[in-house]
Order: C-alpha cells, then sequence, then structure tokens
C-alpha cells in the first residue's frame, strides 16, 4: 500500500432534518416537554413498521385532527407527515446499515406499502437511493476494517 492518506469517505446527513437521531435539539425538547407529542412519539416508535395516520395521531394526543395538524406544525416547525417520514426513514437507516435484507422488504419494516414512495421520500431525505446508501455503507466498513487491519499488522512489527 502506498503512504499516501485515503480521501476521506463522504459522511451521511440528513439533507431535511427533522427527526431523532438527526433530529434538531430544539425539536427533541419541544417534544418532550409537550406530553401530547410526547405521546405522539412514543406511538410512533411503537408502530415504527406501519403508517401512522394524520387521525390516529391526533386521537392519540387528544386533539382533533385538524387542531392537532395546525398544533404540531406551530410547535415542532415541520408537519406531522414530514416528520412521521423522517422517522420512518431513519429506521429504514437503521435496518439498511444492520442487515442485508432486500429494499423493498427493508421498505416494508419502515411501514412503506409502495417502494416507489419510499425510495422517493429516501432520495428527498438522503440525497441517494437507499441501494446507494447501503453501497457507501459497506465501502465504508471495508476500509474501516482494511485501516484497522494495518494497524494491527503495524503493531505486530
Amino acid at each position: 500500500m502506498s503512504d499516501e492518506p485515503r480521501p476521506p469517505l463522504p459522511e451521511f446527513r440528513l439533507t431535511s432534518v427533522t427527526t431523532s437521531p438527526f433530529e434538531p435539539r430544539r425539536r427533541t425538547r419541544i417534544i418532550e416537554e409537550d406530553s401530547a407529542l410526547y405521546a405522539v412519539r412514543l406511538h410512533l416508535a411503537r408502530n415504527a413498521h406501519r403508517r401512522v395516520p394524520l387521525a390516529e395521531a391526533a386521537e392519540v394526543a387528544g386533539f382533533e385532527r385538524t387542531y392537532f395538524s395546525h398544533y404540531f406544525r406551530k410547535k415542532v416547525g415541520i408537519t406531522y407527515v414530514r416528520w412521521m417520514n423522517a422517522i420512518r426513514i431513519a429506521r429504514a437507516i437503521e435496518i439498511l446499515r444492520s442487515s442485508n435484507e432486500r429494499i423493498a422488504d427493508v421498505s416494508k419494516m419502515a411501514g412503506y406499502s409502495d417502494l416507489r414512495t419510499f425510495e422517493r421520500n429516501f432520495k428527498r431525505l438522503t440525497g441517494q437511493s437507499p441501494s446507494n446508501f447501503r453501497k457507501q455503507c459497506r465501502r465504508r466498513a471495508a476500509v474501516e476494517a482494511l485501516d484497522s487491519d494495518e494497524e494491527l499488522d503495524a503493531d505486530a512489527l
């Protein structure tokens, strides 16, 4: 191997940051301090495998649907649908990083019934397709494994 340093791999970042673990601290604090919004967040976490409609989220929060929609947007700064989609994409990212599941299966595990919608939302939030994201994760893991092997070899000398 040459002694030239490798260029760093690009870091993954959501382009529309809206949810944990990518959720800005201000939004996280607002949701945790508001008991109705926190109840909705817990409900979404428990039901990550499926789409949770606005009407159901409003019921969990104890509000009428239209009022909840306005209340959520005013408090959090984004719409409920954008927030919910970001949570579902964050779940898909976890699955893509930790498994070899097919992309279609990952979309279902993240609560999407339509693969095309999943891929469109994934690309909108991450800037890349799910398959390209997975390839990037695998390349990064391979480079890190290579680097750690080289460090072990250097330590043995």
